[in-house]
């Protein structure tokens, strides 16, 4: 029987392994997959410590994921309004762009949000 330990401190986890043909200590998830065939475990201790810091890693990564979406779809709804400015008021890109940047500072939005007020207000 083959168990897997993903801990910093397997020391602490011996009571829990000694009965166990093959223990096999990881570091991190990714190392199980690159040691042992999933299908060869039979039984898997995780220390709490490493779980939690797994958990803050990946909470962290998820909330990064979520600000680039975010930022990802601003610019393109920013872009679409200057497509807008371009083809409705004849502007050229840098001048939608500088339009764009100063409403939003001249009214204390965000350009997302004058990129919006932009769309509302030419397409219909």
């Amino acid at each position: 029987m083959t168990c897997v330990v993903l801990s910093k401190r397997t020391e602490n986890l011996y009571n829990y392994t000694k009965n166990f043909d093959r223990v096999l200590e990881v570091k991190s998830i990714a190392e199980v997959s690159k040691t042992i065939n999933s299908e060869d475990i039979d039984f898997c201790l995780i220390d709490s410590q490493s779980f939690e810091g797994m958990l803050d890693d990946t909470l962290k990564t998820r909330d990064e994921n979520t600000k680039l979406n975010q930022k990802i779809e601003d610019i393109r709804i920013i872009d679409r309004a200057k497509l807008v400015l371009i083809s409705y008021l004849k502007m050229t890109e840098d001048e939608a762009h500088k339009y764009i940047e100063k409403q939003a500072m001249n009214t204390r939005r965000t350009r997302r949000a004058v990129a919006e007020s932009v769309l509302k207000t030419y397409e219909r």
